[in-house]
């Protein structure tokens, strides 16, 4: 059940946690925590494809990964946008609320990304 009261200092705290939360496992290569091979996102899946190709892999391997292991928020987006001076870098931008606090505002939490060796 959400708790939907709570003080606005705890509001603040849990809120960056999550943003923490989401940039850890944004930057987590699948694979790569011992013991927990599922944990992360797949970046090499889409490693050196055409920004074009690798979006979707990329949106879908976020999504994945944020849906079973940061159960505390509820995605509404997942967008990845391009580098505007770097080629090979790109932005993941995540929009999500948290489950706690139903009533608080839509979050963006962005993680910056390799999509070029």
């Amino acid at each position: 059940m959400a708790i939907r009261i709570g003080s606005e200092k705890e509001i603040s705290e849990h809120i960056a946690e999550l943003h923490q939360s989401i940039r850890v496992l944004g930057t987590t290569q699948k694979g790569s925590v011992p013991h927990q091979h599922e944990l992360g996102v797949d970046w090499l899946a889409s490693l050196d494809l055409p920004f074009a190709r690798a979006v979707p892999l990329l949106v879908a391997s976020v999504e994945d990964c944020l849906r079973r292991f940061e159960p505390r928020v509820t995605v509404r987006r997942v967008q990845a946008i391009p580098h505007e001076t770097e080629v090979g870098r790109a932005v993941v931008r995540v929009t999500w609320v948290p489950k706690r606090f139903e009533a608080a505002d839509e979050q963006t939490t962005e993680v910056p990304v390799d999509v070029a060796a």
